[in-house]
């Protein structure tokens, strides 16, 4: 995926912006919960708590089972 290579490559503005062009474009896609996963993994690099909170928040909503979610529920306790 485009966005988590941007990510792995400091560049998580862009990362960002793909993310959300995707999740905007796609909103049925069976990747779904792996991009509100990278918005999260984005947020914790950005240091912006809002996008953090807010993405983990429909990643509970939407998949409160999925794998990505008790990954990401992980990755902000481990980041805190």
């Amino acid at each position: 995926m485009m966005a988590a290579n941007l990510a792995h490559l400091d560049d998580p503005e862009r990362a960002l912006e793909k993310l959300q062009e995707c999740l905007e474009k796609y909103p049925t896609s069976p990747q779904r919960s792996a991009l509100l996963f990278g918005l999260v993994w984005v947020g914790l690099q950005l240091r912006d708590a809002s996008l953090v909170e807010e993405s983990l928040d429909r990643l509970e909503t939407e998949f409160p089972e999925a794998p990505q979610t008790r990954a990401a529920r992980e990755l902000v306790t481990s980041s805190s």
